[in-house]
């Protein structure tokens, strides 16, 4: 299990305030979002949501904690961003050249 396990699931659970519509914008299922926060709140030791049937809200600890994986996550897609978008050109260039006055239409 890594450490960043459930952070995505978490962010988007609490930026769309249901399990459900979270789950549907990570393209996951609903089982498996809650299933990924229960288990990092038990790594974490400490609830970051108050669930009813009805709502889904922050505790003050997940609020604190939101605030710095949504850095964390910035900072984390960025980086990626900036090593894939990389504008090295990789492979062979091939010149043909003619002579002056020689080239073919």
């Amino acid at each position: 299990m890594s450490a960043w396990d459930g952070i995505d699931e978490f962010i988007s659970v609490a930026t769309a305030g249901s399990f459900t519509r979270g789950a549907r914008s990570l393209g996951m299922s609903t089982t498996h979002v809650s299933r990924s926060i229960m288990a990092l709140e038990q790594r974490l030791q400490a609830q970051l949501f108050h669930r009813t049937t009805r709502i889904v809200k922050l505790t003050d600890t997940g609020r604190i904690f939101l605030e710095r994986c949504e850095r964390i996550a910035q900072d984390r897609d960025e980086a990626i961003a900036l090593v894939g978008d990389r504008s090295d050109l990789l492979g062979d260039l091939r010149v043909t050249g003619f002579p002056r006055g020689e080239m073919s239409d």
